[in-house]
């Protein structure tokens, strides 16, 4: 198949039988071949964002019924510039503040949160590039971005006794360079990347990230994962079995992460999901409440979305909406400040705080407000029909991601007790 020719259509004039063929056959070999858009200023990222997250609505429910790796629509994001966002000015790219990212990905998240978490890796792992790469790595890998190359996740392993712990190995080769081998879980978007960073140790124990390619030899993909939610983040097994890297590919990371590129930055791209959830169930809630669901007989009025307690719910709902917004909005700046001061310690627990804050808030809206849309609409909402249940269910599912107890913890130790919070991404350790 020509891929040239392949993805010149808008994500919902393809049928579900052409999707799953495009995803069956792609092993990411393909590259783009012209630059994508470069989107300098934030309001058009952000209206591009829009516009993107109207051309997959349409599909996006039905993906939540029977899950089919997004390939269509992350090839639209690559095409339209919203992959490379956080790509340096110095290499070809916007270089988009935190503010814009996270808007981005929390309009994303309005219409399908499956793609927004894949955007998260991209920019998130992205990240580790641009932040502990070599001059020679980042002229090797930005450029290829810039063009439209997606990048996934492939950190922790489902079989060690913790999150933190991982046993892949990187060791030399005899003819020159390394052969990975090792299993990956939760490898958010590996199934339509191009190429991804692999968590992994080499022969000293030092902790390295391998740049895979998705068609390398030796490396198996598979789209096993089934959660009960965000079910089309193809967050599944990645196995590799002597896969080959070159020394370009190895990025050894010189000193601790910075706070920006390390889980501060996720979480806070987390949080935005989050709140694209509970916006997407508030939007859906006011169509059901104002087009389907019927008024209960004492209220006296013609429509559900005229009753007075059903009015005062919705307008509870939408300010835990806002006030979450709102937080990954300051926590936004407050990274945007540590960007300019990396090694300011205190602006650094200023935004792991911030971030904590944000993500334990967007928890509660997504989940409060999925949840209780079924109360406003009344039984005809528990249909499968409406499936209305899409939004708690990925909210349930991406909720856990991180324990929001650990996040609510390191608030409640700081004020009480003046501890410094840590920045959990640098607790990662090599497996026995």
């Amino acid at each position: 198949m020509n891929r040239h020719q392949s993805f010149d259509r808008l994500p919902g004039s393809y049928d579900a039988a052409e999707r799953r063929a495009l995803a069956a056959e792609y092993r990411g070999s393909f590259l783009p071949t012209r630059r994508s858009p470069v989107l300098d200023d934030p309001a058009e990222a952000v209206q591009v964002a829009r516009q993107f997250a109207a051309e997959i609505t349409e599909t996006s429910a039905d993906r939540e019924i029977e899950p089919i790796p997004p390939l269509v629509e992350l090839e639209r994001a690559s095409a339209l510039g919203l992959t490379s966002l956080f790509v340096p000015r110095s290499h070809g790219g916007p270089e988009a503040g935190y503010w814009t990212l996270a808007q981005v990905i929390r309009t994303v998240a309005e219409a399908n949160p499956s793609v927004a978490q894949i955007l998260i890796a991209q920019y998130s792992l992205g990240d580790v590039i641009t932040d502990q790469g070599t001059v020679a790595q980042k002229d090797h890998f930005l450029p290829l971005i810039v063009a439209g190359a997606r990048i996934a996740n492939a950190l922790t392993e489902a079989r060690t006794k913790s999150a933190a712990d991982f046993t892949t190995r990187l060791s030399r080769r005899p003819e020159g360079g390394w052969r990975l081998d090792g299993e990956k879980f939760y490898t958010t978007g590996s199934y339509v990347a191009h190429f991804f960073p692999v968590l992994a140790t080499d022969e000293d124990g030092a902790v390295v990230f391998a740049l895979v390619a998705r068609d390398a030899v030796g490396l198996t993909i598979l789209d096993d994962w089934r959660g009960v939610g965000q079910r089309a983040t193809v967050s599944g097994t990645a196995r590799f079995d002597g896969v080959p890297v070159e020394d370009i590919a190895v990025i050894r990371p010189d000193g601790p992460s910075l706070p920006h590129s390390g889980n501060t930055f996720a979480q806070l791209l987390h949080a935005a999901v989050d709140v694209g959830i509970a916006e997407g169930a508030l939007a859906a809630a006011a169509d059901f409440l104002t087009q389907k669901a019927r008024a209960w007989p004492e209220a006296g009025v013609e429509r559900a979305s005229q009753e007075p307690h059903t009015i005062r719910t919705f307008g509870e709902l939408k300010v835990l909406a806002l006030a979450a917004d709102a937080l990954v909005e300051r926590a936004a700046g407050i990274l945007d400040r540590l960007r300019r001061t990396p090694r300011d310690a205190g602006l650094q627990t200023e935004a792991v705080l911030a971030v904590a804050a944000a993500r334990a808030a967007a928890d509660h809206a997504a989940l409060t407000v999925s949840n209780e849309i079924f109360a406003l609409g009344g039984a005809r909402a528990s249909l499968e029909a409406w499936n209305l249940d899409r939004f708690w269910r990925n909210a349930r599912t991406h909720t856990v991601h991180d324990p929001i107890r650990w996040r609510h913890h390191a608030i409640g130790d700081f004020h009480l007790n003046g501890a410094v919070p840590p920045d959990n991404a640098r607790s990662a350790r090599r497996g026995s």
